[in-house]
């Protein structure tokens, strides 16, 4: 989709924002003729661009809506666009507001001529009123659609949005006095027309927006109703989030049949010799009461980084997004382990040594068949999710937090060819997917991912081998359920491999 509206906008704000420095300057005394003129000439050629930047976003929203498959996940792709696009709708906006509150002061208001405060005071309602338009609009067209709605409400730091600003939105529409303050606005701008010859050409435009709010805008106490059941509603998720969390990471932490991992430091060390920065790590661990709620065999994705001295040679230590991790990423674990790999667990998205991040009873390890270039993004990918918390609710659809195997999703974005799958009402990608998609496509000229390793073991002994690329495939099909996981017999490489 076409972005130019955005850069457009960005620009316009950035131009409109710099005559803020201006105001404090108006409000101390009054301005001269030719210094107010300036000023007001210059807010509303910025006005005049911003109307024609808000105008382009709603288009582009308006055909990225009517993109949307119903009961189909957004793509990441489709993510980027509304993100980059609440980016400069929001700015938009606050410099709307900026202009509307710039000429409010009553005090310089007094000191104005009859002509000045005419064209000052319809230059400050028109700002506002495609402010308030804006936000109607989003209710309308934007917010009614449950993606949006929840794609809206999630923060994005690296864009400076914070989190439920389609919240905030919805509260604008519902405030009653605002209503009253456009409402009387408008009446008073009808009279200043006459007054002010200079501020017809936004007489068209004031008329067609308050028309459109008049025509759309909800009735008031039916958006004030959908106001506080969305607060409401999002203060009872956030304790009930909070609570689930909690069990669930109780839950995750804890074994109802206590039994050490059977992979042990020294197989650890044979693994790390075989991997490569990139390489995709699926692992499980028999007895864990969250296995019982996991779909399929494999349960666990890693992401391994490689070492520091990896990130050098790949030139990615200067990488910005790498290079605000580095230093953490250096240091050793808490056992004294060099940090190798990014995985999300209870705790959130973190660093973790090979030592600590593979005890389990089974792991394999897939090389994604991509060029180094890829392989770097991948790995700064997965490096600017760095400290998010974990997902407990498994949600693809939101980025803010990330189970294990949306940490693999986003980090490889549309590489992987994959599409999260509806699962108990949400969409998500189990990391048994990833074994399927190896198992369906090895042999293929085309295929994603290359065989690296499978440590498998025995359920019953613990003890663990190098088995065989064949096995790996067949062990998609093994039960999820512990009970059910037969020991195993050793299907162990030739010494060439």
């Amino acid at each position: 989709m076409n972005s130019g509206w955005r850069v457009f906008s960005v620009i316009v704000v950035i131009v409109g924002l710099s005559f803020c420095s201006g105001a404090s300057v108006l409000t101390a005394e009054c301005p001269s003729d030719e210094l107010l003129a300036t000023k007001v000439a210059t807010d509303y050629k910025t006005l005049r661009s911003l109307t024609v930047a808000v105008d382009g976003l709603v288009t582009e929203m308006d055909t990225l809506i009517k993109g949307l498959v119903p009961n189909t996940p957004l793509t990441l792709a489709q993510e980027d666009e509304i993100s980059g696009w609440l980016f400069a709708f929001r700015n938009v906006r606050k410099a709307f507001m900026l202009i509307a509150q710039r000429w409010q002061d009553s005090e310089l208001q007094k000191l104005m001529t009859p002509t000045q405060r005419a064209n000052t005071l319809t230059l400050s309602f028109a700002a506002l009123l495609e402010w308030y338009r804006s936000g109607v609009w989003c209710q309308v067209s934007v917010l009614s659609h449950k993606p949006m709605m929840k794609k809206l409400s999630e923060p994005a730091p690296e864009l400076g949005i914070p989190a439920a600003e389609g919240n905030r939105i919805m509260m604008t529409v519902a405030d009653g006095d605002l209503r009253q303050k456009i409402e009387r606005g408008y009446q008073t701008t009808q009279k200043l027309f006459s007054q002010s010859p200079n501020v017809n050409s936004f007489r068209t435009r004031i008329q067609e927006s308050y028309q459109y709010i008049d025509k759309n805008e909800p009735p008031l106490l039916k958006a004030k109703w959908k106001a506080f059941f969305k607060n409401l509603k999002t203060e009872v998720y956030n304790e009930y989030y909070d609570l689930y969390s909690a069990v669930s990471t109780w839950i995750g932490d804890n074994k109802y049949r206590p039994r050490k991992p059977s992979i042990k430091y020294d197989r650890i060390q044979e693994m790390k010799a075989k991997l490569q920065p990139g390489d995709l790590l699926l692992e499980r661990e028999n007895w864990y009461m969250s296995n019982i709620f996991l779909p399929g065999f494999w349960l666990h994705s890693i992401l391994y980084v490689g070492t520091v001295d990896d990130l050098k040679k790949m030139g990615l230590t200067d990488n910005p997004i790498v290079a605000m991790h580095l230093a953490e990423y250096a240091k050793p674990d808490f056992k004294g382990h060099e940090h190798r790999v990014l995985e999300s667990v209870s705790e959130g998205v973190i660093m973790s040594a090979m030592e600590e991040a593979t005890d389990a009873d089974y792991i394999c390890a897939l090389r994604p068949r991509l060029s180094q270039e890829e392989i770097k993004q991948v790995i700064v990918n997965a490096f600017s999710y760095a400290g998010l918390p974990y997902d407990f609710n498994f949600d693809f659809q939101t980025a803010d937090q990330l189970a294990c195997s949306e940490l693999i999703y986003r980090s490889f974005r549309e590489k992987l060819g994959l599409t999260p799958e509806r699962i108990a009402g949400r969409y998500a990608i189990p990391s048994l997917t990833f074994a399927k998609k190896f198992a369906a496509e090895r042999g293929k000229d085309d295929r994603f991912f290359d065989f690296v390793f499978f440590v498998d073991s025995d359920v019953k002994t613990q003890k663990t081998w190098f088995s065989t690329e064949d096995e790996l495939a067949k062990s998609v099909r093994r039960p999820g359920f512990d009970f059910l996981i037969k020991p195993q017999d050793p299907v162990v490489l030739p010494p060439s491999q």
